[in-house]
């Protein structure tokens, strides 16, 4: 997936909605224009066939915070952990969660 460089770690942690799940304003981020083509970036695209858009740009949101931004764990640690639970309470398993995040 190719990220956008010139963006921030609060960049991207400020797509987030109050509820760990991410908007669509991340596909600005990650200089995507719909969810289709991030969907697409992903390596085995049916893997997130029953997935909701909200659900894919929350992992790919965890997968550019945990990739470009390591050095910022302590800042964004709670926001990925927010995440997590928002993904586990719609039935995704928290195993799934970083094979399927870190498969973009």
């Amino acid at each position: 997936m190719y990220f956008s460089q010139r963006a921030t770690f609060k960049d991207v942690v400020f797509t987030q909605k109050s509820d760990g799940e991410w908007s669509a304003k991340l596909l600005s981020q990650l200089d995507l224009t719909t969810i289709a083509l991030l969907r697409e970036e992903h390596t085995s695209p049916k893997s997130l066939s029953s997935l909701t858009d909200g659900q894919v740009l929350t992992l790919a949101g965890i997968f550019v915070l945990q990739t470009y931004f390591t050095k910022e764990r302590k800042l964004w640690k709670l926001v990925v952990e927010k995440a997590r639970r928002k993904l586990i309470s719609q039935g995704i398993k928290a195993e799934q969660i970083d094979s399927l995040a870190n498969s973009f």
